[in-house]
């Protein structure tokens, strides 16, 4: 948590200075606008990447993980054979 906080507040420190130089010297602020524009899209793209990334690496955990629908109505049948044809002993060891 504390490397969050600093990381925000270094980035709001840096916004406030910029905000700050442009108000003080207007010049520069056709300088800064468009650097910080870029900057901001790099990131955007670089958390885009990570997010279909992520979906993609979700998507073939399911796929390969999970069973597929007749498997898993396989199971629910076992499931539900298990727990109403299941004897006293078997119940007390797996509690």
């Amino acid at each position: 948590m504390s490397v969050r906080i600093s990381v925000a507040g270094t980035l709001l420190g840096a916004v406030c200075f910029l905000v700050g130089a442009a108000l003080l010297f207007p010049a520069w602020r056709t300088a800064f606008t468009p650097r910080a524009k870029a900057s901001f899209l790099a990131g955007a793209d670089w958390a885009f990447t990570a997010g279909i990334i992520a979906i993609l690496v979700g998507a073939v955990i399911v796929f390969f993980l999970f069973p597929n629908k007749h498997r898993e109505l396989q199971l629910l049948d076992q499931d539900h054979a298990e727990d109403t044809t299941g004897s006293a002993p078997d119940k007390a060891a797996r509690a």
